[in-house]
Formats: structure tokens, sequence, C-alpha cells
């Protein structure tokens, strides 16, 4: 992951107030986790994102980078396998795009909340 993905993608979702909501929802780390890598870094968690400088994301970065990147890359390849399912049509890739259950479950009363929600 570069720099600046990771700038945009904490300019982007500025609606995240807290540095730890942020940690949640896009890397999956727990509250507990999150509050560790922030306490490690010398920040409060509940640090605005928008008062951070660059300087301060970037030692973030580096941070995540070094230690604990390994979940965004496994997110990445999931959502690059998903792709390309949908990109050579596959049935899988068909059932992804159109939000259904992927391995056979039923739809007539089921599958709801992964329709609803979007779920992959």
């Amino acid at each position: 992951m570069e720099f600046d993905f990771f700038l945009n993608l904490v300019k982007k979702n500025n609606s995240f107030k807290e540095i730890f909501y942020f940690f949640n929802y896009f890397f999956g780390f727990n509250f507990s986790f999150s509050f560790y890598i922030c306490i490690k870094q010398g920040y409060s968690p509940f640090i605005f994102l928008h008062s951070l400088t660059n300087l301060d994301l970037y030692l973030l970065f580096l941070e995540l980078n070094f230690f604990y990147c390994y979940n965004l890359e496994k997110k990445n390849l999931k959502l690059l396998k998903i792709d390309f399912l949908k990109k050579i049509k596959t049935y899988k890739g068909i059932r992804f795009s159109f939000f259904l259950p992927i391995r056979g479950q039923r739809t007539k009363s089921n599958a709801k909340t992964r329709r609803k929600y979007h779920i992959i």
C-alpha cells in the first residue's frame, strides 16, 4: 500500500471522527487493538482524523505498513478475486454482482441480509 492511497483514504473518509473508528472500519482491527496502536504511536485514541498533520499520518502509515499490513493485503486480494470472477462472467461472479448468495443457499425465504446490506 502506498502513502498517497492511505492519505486519500483518510481525506475522503473524514466522517470517521476518531482514529480508532477508522482503524476498525478500514483495517478490521478491534477496538482494543486500535487503542494499542494509537497509544504506541503516542496519540490519544479519541483524537480526530482531520487534526492530524501529514507527518503524523505518515508515521501511522509506516507503523501499519510495517507491522499490520497483512490484513489489508488479504482484503485487496479477496476483492481482486471477486473482480476477476465478475470479469470472466462465471456463475459465482454473476451472483456476486447481484448480491445474491454464492454457495447454493436458497433465496426464496433467505438471503435478505446479503441483498439489503450488500455484503461481500
